[in-house]
């Protein structure tokens, strides 16, 4: 519950999370803060920094927090990224940076953009490019066009070359989250789509991005789509997609010809110190004697339980097999 509640939109949260929101931060690794600040590391799944987990800051309630949050693959899965939405993202450590660009953070313009400008979001950082599309601006350092004497009277050594700089700022982004690029909207089956027009959507899109029924309509703000249980087909393409929940048929249901055995397999989970923070844990995954899927887990981190163990070897074993009917464990 202490997670759902952190993770809630801005407007829904307790007191208590604003105030994590500053530790957590405060508790990122070094590299991280030394690079754009702490008052620029704004959300821990939003933005790529991490946590260091072990820090002796860190209160262990937080701690448990984020292990959670990380164990079930709480990511940012939007139904619609819309033009508001990426705006609204955390511009430092985006989520969604090309795959094969090292983004610059820390050189003299984006520590300009930071210190002088207060640049913290997507927004804020096209706000500033667009800053330089006045009827007087000029492209030299001297520009009296009243932006750039605002941004100089700041502390701004070359407004021009500062906003320019925030181009190749902005090239980081893919193109979905670019919010320069305009994306072609995905328009997703709703639940209750037997009007007119739904077929047509449905003809034109994979059943991957059929809207999972019980999805809301979607959100400008992207804490709202965060979402658990989530598997990324592509780190480096920037649009995260997700896939429609679907019961599964029964074993009696299916025609005789495609029903299938049924699959056994054992699992277990152990623990050396268990009830101390230093357990650790692992999990176990047997189908039979020598077979290839035998699997053995070692849970990363302390303080696991033997509980731990076995939920996990359950989980996995369940992912292992999931198209599987039926499965007995």
């Amino acid at each position: 519950m202490k997670a759902k509640d952190f993770f809630q939109p801005e407007q829904s949260r307790p007191l208590w999370a604003k105030l994590t929101d500053k530790i957590l931060a405060e508790n990122a690794v070094r590299k991280y803060k030394d690079r754009v600040g702490v008052n620029n590391l704004i959300h821990p799944i939003l933005q790529t920094w991490h946590i260091h987990l072990n820090s002796a800051q860190l209160p262990d309630s937080q701690k448990r927090m984020m292990r959670v949050a990380y164990k079930h693959k709480l990511q940012l899965i939007p139904v619609e990224i819309t033009p508001e939405m990426k705006r609204a993202m955390p511009f430092w450590y985006h989520c969604s940076v090309k795959g094969n660009i090292r983004p610059i953070y820390s050189d003299e313009w984006g520590t300009c953009h930071r210190e002088v400008h207060n640049i913290k979001t997507v927004g804020d950082m096209l706000n500033h490019t667009n800053r330089s599309n006045t009827h007087r601006h000029t492209n030299r350092i001297n520009c009296a066009c009243s932006n750039c004497h605002e941004d100089r009277r700041a502390g701004c050594s070359n407004p021009t070359k500062c906003r320019r700089n925030t181009h190749s700022k902005l090239d980081y982004l893919t193109p979905a989250w670019d919010p320069r690029t305009e994306m072609p909207r995905t328009a997703h089956a709703q639940p209750n789509d037997n009007q007119q027009g739904s077929n047509h959507t449905q003809e034109n899109e994979p059943s991957e991005f059929q809207k999972a029924k019980g999805i809301k309509n979607h959100s400008n703000d992207p804490r709202e789509e965060l979402r658990i249980f989530t598997a990324w087909d592509d780190h480096t393409g920037g649009v995260a997609t997700y896939h429609a929940l679907q019961m599964p048929i029964a074993h009696n249901e299916l025609p005789r010809d495609q029903q299938e055995t049924e699959t056994i397999v054992y699992t277990d989970g152990s623990c050396t110190g268990n009830g101390t923070l230093n357990a650790k844990a692992g999990s176990g995954i047997w189908y039979g004697p020598d077979d290839p899927r035998n699997t053995a887990i070692k849970l990363a981190g302390k303080g696991h339980t033997n509980n731990s163990g076995e939920l996990t070897a359950v989980l996995v074993a369940i992912q292992q097999n999931q198209n599987a009917q039926p499965l007995k464990i």
